[in-house]
């Protein structure tokens, strides 16, 4: 069952009676922000396309804990200055991005949720696209292209924010930018539903980053710490989940790393 948009960006996972054993939530009612951007496979918070893997963890969660989730879709700048306003936790996020968010609070972090694969894509026509060759990357708005900032003194090239990863992709193909920073399994569901599979690959020689997506909370630790439990008894279930979004975690290339996407 995928969840619904209800009104303006809120959606709405409502609870199921509690089976004994399962961890206690003080409270029946919380609200987690999101990212509000269609992100699929992955995940899918805003009011159009289809809900992604990440939707559907946290509706199995909320059977499990027995609660009642909404979740409030907001830019992606602004998402990570409101968790200890507007909302109890925040959904994707990562310890290593705090360094990143200027004033964001301090919070506490989930285990890993999904590991994303941050690639760089090319035209098919440049396979082989050397670092000192792009000129103009394209990347998600409030997005942080971390392994780019580490070169970025050496290499003169710009970065272009864009709203969401469909118009990264169109610049890429209409040749308005080089590359395109921008996570694997997105990317190639992107280019499948515009069939343009064939337009655009991986760029192996250029900057990538393996990262993971972890619920965070300045206010909550207590639902971090059911979230965890949950994610603890249901690996199988969850694998078979992930199976099923078709989300693939790592590539020939890419090798395990310190730096993490955004």
């Amino acid at each position: 069952m995928c969840l619904r948009l209800l009104i303006a960006g809120l959606f709405l996972v409502a609870p199921i009676a509690q089976p004994a054993g399962q961890c206690q939530l003080p409270e029946q009612h919380y609200r987690v922000g999101t990212e509000a951007l269609d992100f699929f496979p992955h995940y899918n918070f805003s009011d159009e396309g289809v809900a992604g893997y990440g939707n559907q963890v946290f509706e199995r969660f909320a059977e499990f804990a027995g609660i009642e989730l909404t979740f409030k879709a907001l830019p992606v700048k602004r998402l990570y200055h409101e968790i200890d306003r507007m909302v109890d936790a925040v959904y994707p996020d990562h310890p290593r991005w705090v360094q990143y968010q200027g004033v964001a609070p301090d919070r506490a972090f989930s285990l890993p949720v999904a590991t994303a694969v941050g690639v760089a894509w090319s035209r098919a026509s440049t396979p082989e696209l050397e670092t000192s060759q792009v000129r103009s990357l394209a990347i998600i708005h409030g997005f942080t292209p971390v392994a780019w900032f580490g070169i970025r003194g050496r290499y003169p090239f710009r970065i272009i924010e864009v709203p969401d990863a469909n118009t990264a992709l169109r610049l890429l193909l209409s040749g308005r930018v080089d590359a395109v920073d921008l996570e694997y399994n997105v990317a190639r569901y992107q280019l499948k539903q515009t069939e343009a599979v064939k337009g655009a690959v991986v760029a192996e020689r250029l900057p990538y980053t393996l990262g993971q997506y972890h619920l965070s909370s300045a206010t909550r630790p207590e639902l971090i710490r059911c979230f965890d439990q949950f994610l603890q008894q249901h690996q199988q279930e969850l694998a078979e989940l992930k199976a099923t979004f078709g989300l693939i975690e790592t590539l020939p290339f890419v090798q395990n790393t310190s730096q993490d996407l955004q």
